[in-house]
């Protein structure tokens, strides 16, 4: 029968379609092996059609008379050397009527007999001899009861001593489709394996995949052509769903034919090139270690091109520098899949150059119905919606029924410049997510370094940690000794630094972090040969404990102070400057004492080792951010706090009064020009109707600011101000996530790339001209969000302030009505200066003492800025400045269809309430208990258990209503700016919404292994003490590994600082209310604002625990 002559019905059953081609094409090719076990010199022998089918009934007859026939699909399982027996056992035991296990000969004892066990398994199929494996099964405590032996693979080929009578086998693909026919078990990268039954529909769904044609519309090509036809030699192991997906359901179904390889050798690349040479073969499916041994031996890719067609390659990701050495030469295409999905059929593009270029990327046939949802950064899962129109296409829920979609836990990455192409990135479960929020994907730092040839495998750790590790795995199995273990880390270093140059700053990995794996314990690998990262960083727990342990106690430089006289602040000036230099890699010449470290892009991985080097609490680094500032910080390490409180004011006086002369200046230039300035022209529709100028419009509040904006006829152009160079794309793709307008039609929005602290806002002078010849409503939203920043840190910000400021007071549409997003941490320790005594409430107004905000950067800085623009509203006459003090902002009100509540499960109280759910018990109050702020009642209240917070939609109409009632209310002359605190005078307390919590946090789906639990109140400082319990933080040795899963469960850990901020709070003055009396009598929809509602809670909530989009 040639190629293309076979014809084959995909709903047919494994041994009909055998049986088909027996009769058919008995001599036909089945399969090809070796002639020889030991060398391929000898070339391959044919196993046909009509030979495959005698030796499955010679199974199926040696089954049915050792076990007897199984009318219940009792469990047999198989293992045996890597050779066509697999598919031989599996087709006779269907015919018997038994389903057969194929666990992976790599497995643990532990893991082997977990899943015999739990299949309920006690026949056990082999040969003879038999592997290590199944003697390790069956030593000692075993549920295997009976044991049967096939012949070898020439016996069972032979047809010498007759032709086996057929075994009967007559049932229908109706009849028998959802029979089960065997069982795989999960790689075990993240654990223990589990096991996966698989039915005839299953296998059919596998084959209508890898049957399916090109897409009718685009220009493109099936990327099955290649894959089923010729004879192909296979790395694939049969115990996996790759290997018996590619080597028996498409092989049967297809005329293409597996090579397979010497049973009992290993798996090695000289072992595949003395095939190649000897062999004859069309293409090869292969592991990524050939493709990089290949790129390394260009004699063996000649050798390799010249022979073969093509090569897949499957099991894991190929470093780029690889692949593109062996896609230089021939095509390389790489499949997808997984045991629960089966395989995943790919569309190409018939350019061959454009395909070699892109031989990384991968573009799945829509009729797969796979989406891609964000993860984080560039990284996106993919997720397979269920279809009804091509479930034949979906063979995943046949395992998973009761599910609409399926999440792979793959990441993948876009085509820079090709929408539809993406390239494999790693698992969610590599995500390494640090103490500190920051994430990374080890994988490509990984291969960067195993490139080296005395590596074998790397592994990245650090999740829970403040910074990375490294764990190093060599070919040599030799223990080295302290110089040559030194040596080795100076042969490899270069390497690192090369993967440490190309990943985040956050994620580097120090010298002093690198792990030597002992020989004695090698990684943990699954049976496709990955390294399993879970199991192997588990194994190393200890070391890895104690490594960061030893570093944490042996910073040498921080020994270099203790030996410097603090008298002498010259010497201990140089030394800190050469510490910072030495700590951050910048040259010691480009920067001098008073430089601010941020503001020279100091990232939080550095600050935290300039920390450890000084011994000093990572806080004083973002305190003192400049080598002078450090200094006095050092040596005043002593002072009361009253001396750091006048510090304190000083350092905000002091940089009010420099933003102050700066405003005086702006003043002078206009009182000197404004007899000269033109009026502005009202001769055109534009001018007509208000043009509004909006800072920060991609994020959360700044993008439904804009939505209401758009949505105002009155309103004829939106100019966006942000620092992304490409800040339309990122707008209209965080709309889509947040399911708000991604229409952003040009004659309505501009986006521009601005930088506020530079001279025109870093705009062209025409361009900029324009703008304040056009605009006449400014809202300032944008602002760092950085709590660990000192003040000085955010000066970039502030003169952004005075920027706008100059902006407005030189507008020709005068007054520019310009509203600023404050915080009510700008006015959260009100209750601590003198003034609060006389005032239940903090009062909408500027308040002088800058002791009133919160002792943080951020909230000095809007300070400051409150500040700034109360000077300016008095120094400019001008009257239509409003200062908003916005508080806790909850999610949206109503959610659009697929789009999530829009409330970041990152923040404080999400993650209060997603760890509640996870340590089974919520705070009764949020903070120790204080005295409640009604006298004579006795009910007791924790710091911020006052909920008013404001949903996100309903505060962006909010804050545009304020921003166009600036100019519509009168003010006194030189009276300065107005404070609106736009806070939900209907508030609830805390305690009063703890029973719907609970109830809703209890009636969500909980995983297989979380007891059923109902979560319980306890008291604040308990909580607490249950969320220690889970965070290595103050430990040298943490109570478990914690994995990212286990962070995304319980992300409160990442804000333990802040929590335990709030048990320390002042029982003695509790922080006031904020008024809302003067912005509820100018804006009435104030008060029309709903308490927070059982159903808004259930989406939030809902939101944050079961959408890995929020």
């Amino acid at each position: 029968m040639g190629k293309g002559d076979l014809q084959t019905n995909s709903q047919q059953l494994l041994p009909s379609v055998l049986k088909t081609r027996a009769q058919c094409n008995p001599d036909g090719a089945w399969a090809q092996f070796p002639v020889s076990d030991t060398t391929y010199a000898l070339g391959l022998e044919t196993a046909t059609n009509l030979q495959v089918f005698n030796a499955v009934n010679k199974v199926a007859w040696l089954l049915d008379g050792k076990l007897q026939p199984s009318s219940s699909f009792e469990t047999i399982a198989y293992i045996g050397p890597f050779d066509l027996r697999y598919f031989i056992v599996v087709l006779a035991a269907i015919k018997v009527g038994y389903k057969t296990f194929l666990p992976s000969p790599r497995n643990s004892k532990v893991a082997q007999l977990h899943l015999l066990e739990k299949l309920q398994c006690k026949k056990l199929v082999t040969t003879d001899p038999q592997l290590p494996a199944v003697n390790t099964i069956l030593e000692g405590p075993t549920s295997i009861e009976t044991t049967v032996h096939i012949p070898s693979l020439r016996d069972l080929l032979d047809s010498s001593d007759g032709t086996p009578e057929d075994y009967p086998y007559e049932k229908s693909y109706e009849e028998a489709k959802d029979e089960p026919i065997f069982i795989l078990h999960t790689s075990g990268s993240t654990g223990i394996p589990k096991p996966l039954i698989y039915t005839h529909q299953f296998v059919t769904r596998t084959v209508n995949v890898t049957a399916l044609p090109a897409p009718s519309t685009g220009d493109f090509i099936s990327g099955n052509d290649t894959l089923r036809t010729g004879h192909w030699f296979t790395f694939l192991a049969p115990f996996h769903i790759s290997g018996i997906g590619f080597g028996l359901m498409v092989s049967a179904f297809n005329d293409c034919v597996p090579v397979f390889p010497l049973p009992g050798q290993p798996l090695t690349t000289d072992q595949f090139l003395d095939a190649v040479r000897h062999c004859d073969m069309d293409w090869a499916f292969v592991l990524p270690f050939i493709l990089e041994d290949l790129s390394k031996e260009l004699a063996a890719l000649e050798l390799v091109s010249q022979k073969l067609s093509h090569l897949y390659f499957a099991g894991g990701s190929v470093p780029r520098q690889a692949g593109d050495t062996v896609a230089s030469k021939m095509p390389v295409y790489q499949t997808t899949g997984s045991s629960e999905v089966s395989l995943l059929s790919q569309i190409h593009s018939p350019d061959r150059d454009l395909k070699r270029k892109n031989w990384s990327y991968i573009q799945l046939h829509p009729t797969l119905n796979v989406e891609y949802r964000h993860h984080y950064g560039d990284l996106y899962e993919m997720v397979i919606v269920r279809s009804p129109s091509n479930e034949e296409f979906q063979p995943v829920f046949l395992h998973f029924p009761e599910l609409k979609e399926y999440e792979t836990r793959d990441l993948l990455s876009p085509h820079p410049d090709m929408p539809g192409l993406w390239r494999y990135r790693g698992r969610k479960d590599d995500i390494i997510v640090f103490l500190n929020g920051e994430k990374t994907n080890p994988i490509s730092f990984e291969q960067e370094v195993s490139r080296h040839p005395e590596i074998r495998s790397v592994l990245v750790a650090g999740s829970q940690r403040f910074e990375a590790c490294l764990l190093v795995e060599r070919h040599n199995t030799e223990i080295l000794a302290g110089d040559e273990h030194n040596q080795f880390i100076e042969r490899i270093w270069p390497l690192v630094q090369m993967a440490n140059n190309q990943c985040p700053a956050h994620a580097r990995v120090s010298r002093d972090n690198i792990l030597l794996v002992n020989p004695s314990k090698p990684m943990a690998r699954a049976a496709k040969g990955t390294v399993q990262r879970a199991a192997t960083l588990a194994m190393y727990e200890k070391e890895i404990n104690t490594l960061y342990a030893a570093n944490a106690s042996n910073r040498l430089l921080g020994s270099k102070l203790a030996s410097i006289d603090p008298k002498n602040p010259e010497t201990l000036l140089k030394t800190l400057h050469d510490l910072v230099a030495e700590v951050t890699q910048w040259d010691s010449s480009s920067f001098d004492n008073e430089s601010d470290f941020f503001t020279l892009a100091m990232d939080s991985l550095q600050a935290l080792h300039l920390s450890r080097e000084l011994n000093v609490a990572p806080s004083m680094i973002y305190g003192s951010p400049s080598v002078e500032q450090l200094m006095k910080s050092v040596l005043s390490q002593s002072d009361s706090n009253s001396d750091l409180a006048t510090k304190r004011i000083k350092t905000i006086t002091d940089l009010l009064h420099k933003y102050e002369a700066e405003i005086d200046k702006i003043a002078a230039v206009k009182s000197e020009y404004s007899k000269q300035e033109p009026s502005a022209k009202e001769d055109n529709k534009l001018d007509q109707r208000a043009v509004v100028a909006l800072t920060g419009s991609t994020g959360a509040v700044g993008s439904y600011i804009l939505q209401k904006l758009l949505q105002n006829d009155h309103i004829a152009h939106v100019y966006c101000f942000n620092r992304a160079a490409d800040s339309e794309t990122l707008q209209k793709t965080r709309n889509a996530k947040r399911g708000i307008q991604t229409e952003l039609p040009p004659d309505r929005v501009t986006f521009l790339t601005t930088d506020l602290s530079q001279p025109n806002f870093g705009l062209n002078e025409e361009l900029y001209q324009q703008l304040q010849s056009n605009v006449t409503h400014f809202i300032h939203n944008a602002w760092p969000v950085n709590f660990n920043q000192a003040l000085q840190s955010f000066q970039s910000s502030l003169s952004g302030v005075l920027g706008i400021i100059s902006f407005t007071a030189h507008a020709k549409r005068q007054p520019v009505s310009t509203l600023f997003l404050s915080s009510i941490s700008a006015v959260s320790s009100y209750h601590k200066i003198p003034d609060a005594v006389h005032n239940d409430l903090v009062p909408e107004e500027i308040i002088i003492n800058p002791m009133c905000s919160a002792p943080m950067g951020y909230a000095e800085s809007k300070y400051v800025a409150e500040r700034m623009l109360n000077y300016a509203a008095q120094k400019l006459d001008h009257k239509n400045i409003g200062i908003a003090r916005v508080g806790q902002i909850a999610g949206t009100v109503t959610k659009e269809q697929g789009s999530p509540h829009g409330w970041n499960r990152h923040e404080w109280l999400p993650s209060l309430v997603i760890s509640s759910r996870y340590l089974k018990a919520i705070p009764e109050t949020l903070g120790s208990s204080i005295s409640s702020m009604t006298e004579g009642n006795e009910d007791t209240a924790g710091v911020l258990d006052r909920i008013d917070w404001v949903p996100i939609d309903q505060l962006a109409s909010l804050l545009v209503e304020i921003l166009f009632g600036l100019s519509s209310t009168e003010t006194v002359e030189g009276s300065g700016a107005r404070v609106f605190h736009p806070i939900n005078p209907n508030w609830v307390k805390w305690q009063s919404l703890l029973p719907t919590l609970i109830d809703i946090l209890d009636a969500l789906p909980s995983s297989a292994d979380e007891k059923d639990t109902r979560i319980k109140a306890v008291k604040y400082d308990e909580w607490l003490n249950l969320l220690k319990s889970t965070t290595t933080i103050g430990k040298s040795t943490p109570k478990e590994l914690v994995t990212a899963d286990v962070l995304w469960e319980n992300p409160a850990v990442k804000l333990l600082e802040f929590y335990t901020s709030l048990s320390g709070a002042d029982n003695n003055k509790p922080p006031k209310p904020l008024a809302t009396k003067q912005t509820s009598e100018s804006y009435p929809s104030l008060l029309g604002l709903e308490a927070i509602k059982s159903e808004w809670l259930y989406g939030w909530i809902r939101d944050w625990v079961l959408d890995s989009s929020v």
